[in-house]
């Protein structure tokens, strides 16, 4: 099941939200409302206060002061999200339609394997925002 079209439509849409997936923490996670970002020197990680999707409790818990490097944050699946004339829409789309633009993100990283093997673990804090 790992990579399926459910899972990466998952994946999309966390990112889409503003939602980045930790390689190393192997976790959705985003920045907390409020609080400010202080990027590196270098601008290879910054740090501050963020939202975690636990699974063990199936919740997002706040963290303060996490440092995140930019290469632990894995890409986007970059799915396109605009309708193709004549086709059905996509549930990406009708979803990002409803919810407006999509939010902006630093993330940058590496392939997109881990993002779609997790898509589901996260899809759970989409219904509680």
């Amino acid at each position: 099941m790992p990579q399926d079209e459910a899972q990466l439509i998952a994946a999309d849409e966390l990112c889409a939200r503003g939602w980045w997936w930790h390689k190393k923490f192997r976790c959705w996670f985003i920045h907390a409302p409020n609080n400010p970002v202080v990027k590196s020197p270098a601008n290879r990680s910054e740090r501050g206060t963020y939202l975690f999707f636990d699974t063990s409790i199936w919740d997002v818990v706040q963290k303060s002061d996490v440092e995140v490097f930019f290469e632990d944050v894995e890409r986007p699946p970059g799915l396109p999200r605009n309708n193709i004339p004549g086709s059905q829409p996509t549930l990406a789309a009708a979803a990002a339609k409803a919810v407006g633009a999509a939010a902006g993100g630093g993330a940058a990283g590496g392939g997109g394997a881990g993002i779609a093997n997790a898509a589901t673990a996260g899809a759970g804090a989409i219904l509680r925002q």
